[in-house]
């Protein structure tokens, strides 16, 4: 593989990436536009595996989906792992921050979202 099929295949897997958060994170093209700060169009290049985008729009793009840039750069598919300590570390901390009766209500809805998801998996 040459370099330009090495960029064009890592631009691929960039625009793949950032498709992928953007999906999960229920955002559609132009919310995460508005987030990032760039055109929808531009976004929508960037998906595709057109362009080549600059850093200072990665880190944008990375805020907005609320993920580290390296998590969009990184060369091995490593993405739910990295998402998953990524996410440990802010429950932590802000589980840490929380008072004793705030994590008393958060237990007693943790115990109702997990009645309403047996609920939902008996239908």
């Amino acid at each position: 593989m040459n370099q330009s099929e090495k960029r064009i295949s890592r631009s691929i897997l960039l625009g793949s990436r950032i498709r992928t958060y953007r999906e999960r994170s229920g955002l559609t093209i132009a919310q995460l536009a508005a987030l990032a700060d760039v055109a929808p169009t531009t976004l929508a290049d960037i998906e595709r595996g057109k362009g080549n985008p600059r850093y200072d729009t990665l880190c944008n793009l990375a805020a907005g989906l609320g993920i580290p840039i390296t998590v969009l750069v990184q060369y091995e598919d490593m993405m739910l792992r990295d998402i998953y300590i990524e996410s440990a570390k802010e429950l932590l901390i802000l589980f840490n921050e929380l008072t004793d009766a705030e994590r008393k209500k958060l237990s007693q809805l943790i115990l109702i979202f997990q009645r309403i998801n047996s609920w939902k998996e008996k239908d």
